[in-house]
């Protein structure tokens, strides 16, 4: 992969240090459906989660 292209989503490590919750909680929720407003992908026992969607969380919206 091309080191100056961004990765197009975040592992669930990532994720879990961006939100504030750990590993295990971030599998459990999407384990249950409880994350389904995360878009998990889940890729046979791989699970990430799109960039997009994990930024828009934790970015302020800006106003037009």
């Amino acid at each position: 992969m091309n080191p100056s292209k961004k990765a197009r989503t975040y592992s669930v490590a990532e994720t879990s240090e961006i939100l504030g919750v750990s590993t295990r909680s971030l599998y459990r929720h999407v384990k249950s459906g409880a994350a389904a407003h995360l878009h998990p992908i889940t890729v046979g026992d791989r699970v990430v989660f799109p960039r997009r969607v994990i930024d828009s969380l934790v970015e302020p919206a800006v106003s037009a």
